[in-house]
């Protein structure tokens, strides 16, 4: 529009003569670029400030979660503290007895899943330490695997990897998490190959059953989408959070049967 008020101003003012034709043309390309710039510029303005409202409602519910958890999380406590004393009443090998201990079990149960969506809902602050990832990855490896019968595991690590920045207990947490949903969706599967390595800044830890692998155009990283029981889709999510909080990234390789290799990336500064 502008460029098409331009054209009659310099025709008026006679200023289609000589070489200033070259630099009226060159005057309407400029404006065409900036306006061309500028709507650019505004859709991506538009996209940021929609992003953020979106982040600021998901601030807002998450800390209503929080609220409605720690209620939740009293109530817990209160059962729990009357189940223990009922367990030393009914210390007996009777139906009541086996009552007591089945609600105690369950409540412990009940226990850990608030106290993972708790985590999901407001993260606790990141406690870095310099730490051997690959050392922690294998104790994990290690402990699900002991809990799981009939699995073997392999184990290669690069010689000398650099230590990572972390939150121990939390990536210890978010690799158990990991492991187990893997190995619960490929019970099929015996042998988990597992190995350490220096990538690009980044170390990379690779899981794969049977040392098969899938073929790169099938990456991606929807978590919910790949997991074999949704109820346990919060804990996969809740262990990606974590690892996106220290500035890592898990991906996943999928084939016909579900889940075919895991990749963690955990930066080394």
């Amino acid at each position: 529009m502008v460029s098409l008020l331009y054209v009659p101003h310099s025709i008026n003012t006679q200023l289609f003569s000589g070489l200033s034709v070259i630099e009226n043309i060159s005057e309407i390309i400029l404006i065409w670029s900036i306006g061309i710039v500028s709507g650019v510029l505004t859709d991506k303005l538009k996209k940021v400030q929609i992003e953020k409202a979106r982040l600021a409602a998901l601030e807002k519910v998450s800390t209503v979660i929080n609220v409605v958890n720690k209620d939740i999380m009293n109530d817990y406590l209160a059962c729990t503290g009357l189940t223990k004393s009922l367990e030393h009443i009914y210390d007996k090998e009777d139906g009541n007895s086996f009552t007591v201990k089945l609600l105690s079990k369950k409540l412990d149960h009940l226990g850990s899943h608030i106290t993972n969506l708790s985590n999901l809902a407001a993260p606790k602050p990141v406690k870095k330490t310099k730490y051997n990832i690959s050392h922690l990855t294998k104790k994990c490896v290690k402990e699900v695997t002991l809990n799981n019968p009939g699995y073997n595991f392999s184990f290669k690590s690069e010689p000398k990897l650099p230590p990572v920045y972390m939150d121990v207990r939390q990536i210890e947490f978010a690799v158990k998490q990991i492991l187990q949903s893997f190995i619960e969706q490929n019970l099929g599967k015996k042998e988990l190959v597992v190995s350490a390595a220096k990538n690009n800044g980044m170390v990379e830890i690779s899981l794969t059953l049977n040392g098969k692998k899938a073929t790169p155009r099938t990456r991606g990283t929807e978590v919910f989408d790949l997991i074999a029981d949704p109820e346990k889709g919060y804990l996969f999510a809740l262990a990606s959070s974590i690892i996106r909080s220290h500035n890592g990234e898990a991906r996943f390789e999928t084939g016909e049967s579900g889940i075919e290799a895991i990749y963690l990336y955990m930066p080394i500064n």
